[in-house]
């Protein structure tokens, strides 16, 4: 009756920590294609705000344009900051 009962709750916690870990990965997955579309955002915004004849010249790019390219900036280096990290975190805890 013991072992019945020990091997019920094995199954129990085995399938829980299954779970958990499907739902921790999901979840990775989800905020990794959140991070890449930001990421992604950003990266076009550069496209956008600095068209060819703009890169010879930085006279003529305004303080507000300025400002949005190092916010975009700033993204682009967290979000990929954030996903070299995310894989180590995932490869070392695997």
């Amino acid at each position: 009756m013991t072992n019945v009962f020990l091997k019920k709750i094995y199954e129990i916690t085995e399938s829980t920590i299954v779970k958990i870990n499907e739902g921790n990965i999901a979840n990775f997955e989800r905020s990794d294609r959140i991070i890449t579309w930001i990421v992604g955002f950003s990266i076009g915004i550069f496209a956008l705000v600095f068209p060819k004849d703009l890169i010879g010249s930085f006279s003529k790019v305004d303080n507000f344009t300025l400002s949005i390219l190092n916010s975009s900036l700033y993204v682009i280096i967290f979000g990929l900051l954030y996903r070299i990290f995310s894989y180590i975190t995932l490869v070392v805890s695997h």
